[in-house]
């Protein structure tokens, strides 16, 4: 079972989302914070990360920096109510982009894509 790292500040998204990928069989462990995303980090086999830029503590580009540097072959999904960001998600080495009020399929659809190309 893959296992993925949920780095969002907000309980009600943070447990909506949750519920939705364990319906398809992965394993989540949730953060709500640059802190706790780093300790799972170090405690589990992390898959994937599923991060909101905005959460607290670090910037959403740094912290996706440090995901990287730890961990460069680990997928990472932006997952943001800030249309905004998409135009530039490439620039912080994100694989993909889903905002965080669209269709649910856009982000389970992301985020197997990322582990299917990961993988190659």
């Amino acid at each position: 079972m893959r296992t993925i790292l949920l780095v969002e500040d907000d309980p009600t998204t943070s447990a909506r989302v949750a519920c939705e990928l364990e319906e398809e069989g992965f394993r989540v462990c949730g953060a709500a914070g640059d802190r706790e995303a780093f300790a799972l980090m170090e405690r589990e086999s992390i898959s994937l990360v599923v991060v909101d830029p905005a959460v607290g503590g670090m910037s959403g580009l740094d912290l996706m920096r440090r995901i990287i540097e730890r961990s460069p072959r680990i997928p990472i999904v932006i997952y943001s109510s800030d249309p905004e960001l998409r135009e530039n998600f490439g620039c912080w080495a994100a694989d993909h982009f889903v905002l965080k009020w669209g269709d649910p399929e856009g982000l389970r659809g992301a985020i197997r894509e990322a582990l299917l190309s990961r993988a190659a």
